[in-house]
C-alpha cells in the first residue's frame, strides 16, 4: 500500500526594513508567510547648548 507523502521546508530570510514601517507585532500575510519584526534599543547621545551666564563689556571714561 502506498501513501502519498508531502514534505514542507521552512526557511528564514533577513530583509532590510523601510524606515516607514511601523508594525512591531508578528503577523501572517495573505500567502501564509509569518512576519516577525526584530527590534533593538539604541542609545542616542547628543549635546544641547543651554545658556549659563551672560557676559557684558563696555567702556567708561574718566576725566582727571
Amino acid at each position: 500500500m502506498e501513501v502519498p507523502v508531502e514534505r514542507e521546508e521552512v526557511y528564514v530570510e533577513r530583509r532590510p526594513v523601510n524606515e516607514s514601517e511601523t508594525r512591531t507585532e508578528a503577523f501572517v500575510d495573505e500567502n501564509d508567510s509569518i512576519h516577525v519584526p526584530l527590534s533593538e534599543e539604541r542609545v542616542v547621545v547628543s549635546n544641547k547648548m543651554s545658556l549659563l551666564k551672560k557676559l557684558w563689556s563696555g567702556t567708561e571714561s574718566s576725566r582727571y
